[in-house]
């Protein structure tokens, strides 16, 4: 379980979080911190947990999980809307978000791929969003700051 556990730092506005499990500690990324001079990989949570835009899959890295939605969690469209995703899909990627943040190593970092489609890096940042408010007491503004880049 990951909980809120601290205000914003003033050096940063960074929202501070902890893992109950084994009581590590989060921060927020700083608004629009692109990691590197590419947007192809955005820091979401300092060190632990970024969101990479590319029209290829990821290469395979040591202490490195990538996440990406499959055929069974994409969004199903009514017409020509593109989401969010219901509320089942994004139930099922926080939890699987939230299990492998408790579980990664020290050093490690979580990387959820998504193609470089306006649809799914929309959905990427919903589901995302919707894991930092859900799982470590981001607000809706606080969890939106990180993708300011995009």
């Amino acid at each position: 379980m990951c909980v809120h556990t601290g205000p914003a730092t003033p050096e940063r506005g960074a929202l501070q979080l902890r893992a109950t499990k084994g009581g590590r500690a989060f921060a927020l990324a700083a608004p629009g911190a692109a990691a590197g001079s590419s947007l192809q990989l955005l820091p979401i949570l300092d060190g632990v947990l970024y969101l990479r835009v590319a029209a290829t899959p990821p290469q395979a890295e040591d202490g490195t999980n990538f996440m990406m939605l499959n055929r069974q969690l994409q969004y199903v469209p009514f017409c020509a809307d593109f989401g969010p995703l219901c509320l089942g899909t994004s139930s099922q990627v926080v939890k699987h978000l939230r299990k492998l943040l408790q579980d990664l190593p020290a050093g490690g970092r979580i990387v959820y791929c998504s193609t470089q489609a306006a649809a799914d890096i929309t959905n990427s940042i919903w589901v995302l969003g919707a894991f930092l408010c859900l799982c470590l007491g981001a607000t809706p503004n606080q969890a939106l700051a990180p993708f300011a880049a995009l």
